[in-house]
């Protein structure tokens, strides 16, 4: 199966399911945590960023962000099997560039969805 980046069909079930109005207001929650999160990822321990990681694995799926929910999952399994933070920078690096690059497909989904008067 191929890891998409964002995975549309994905996002427009649980939009189905939920409205689009709650997914934008779940997709506000969404980016105000997660960028407190990415801000305080440096100051924490391994068991708070697993945590972190661990979050961002379960919320992203609902906005179908499956390349950033597999790499938040794996740097979840090496951090609980206790693999130190450094040995990790590179895998973090590109785990915070697949979230900027997930996250900007799904604004321009929602944006995208504001200007045709979907759901109104």
């Amino acid at each position: 199966m191929k890891i998409e980046l964002v995975n549309i069909k994905h996002l427009q079930e649980y939009e189905q399911i939920f409205s689009r109005q709650k997914m934008e207001y779940l997709w506000r929650e969404y980016l105000s945590c997660s960028k407190a999160s990415w801000n305080k990822l440096d100051s924490m321990n391994e068991e708070q960023m697993r945590l972190a990681f661990h979050s961002w694995k379960s919320s992203s799926q609902i906005f179908g962000m499956e390349d950033f929910v597999r790499q938040c999952a794996a740097i979840e399994e090496k951090l609980s099997k206790r693999q130190s933070r450094s040995a990790m920078k590179n895998l973090i690096s590109l785990c915070r560039q697949c979230y900027l690059d997930s996250t900007a497909k799904v604004a321009a989904y929602f944006k995208e969805k504001q200007g045709d008067g979907y759901g109104q």
